[in-house]
């Protein structure tokens, strides 16, 4: 059976296509259009991943992930963060919100974010730590 995801994305048509991919490789899928509903779905539903926005209209996702990490009922959730950008400055904000965590750069194919998925969920299936490419 597939993995529970969280969508955080501000973006209806970009959540509703990766919620159609995700459920197509036979995940379930939950969704938030802004950080604070990610915030309280992540920690009622506890998802396998979370893959989050970092520009949210309420609270930016550097925010989400830093309360996410900060919860001890969220804080193993692996997050892979989505972001317009690929630069060192967001690695470097994404391990001082919470630890290493995975990134992938908008626009994504839908190959990559399977493959990011499921390098996650592997890397905390097998021995529970954040994998990190």
């Amino acid at each position: 059976m597939g993995a529970t995801i969280l969508i955080v994305e501000d973006e209806p048509d970009m959540r509703d296509v990766v919620g159609v991919i995700l459920r197509s490789a036979g995940h379930s899928v939950i969704s938030a259009g802004n950080g604070s509903a990610g915030i309280e779905m992540a920690t009622e539903y506890l998802p396998d991943v979370v893959l989050l926005d970092i520009m949210l209209p309420d609270i930016d996702g550097w925010e989400v992930l830093s309360t996410l990490k900060g919860q001890e009922r969220t804080q193993g959730i692996p997050v892979i963060i989505a972001a317009a950008l690929s630069h060192s400055v967001h690695k470097m904000m994404g391990m001082k919100a919470g630890g290493h965590q995975d990134m992938i750069t908008k626009p994504f194919t839908i190959e990559e974010l399977l493959s990011k998925i499921d390098k996650v969920l592997k890397g905390t299936e097998s021995d529970g730590k954040e994998v990190n490419d």
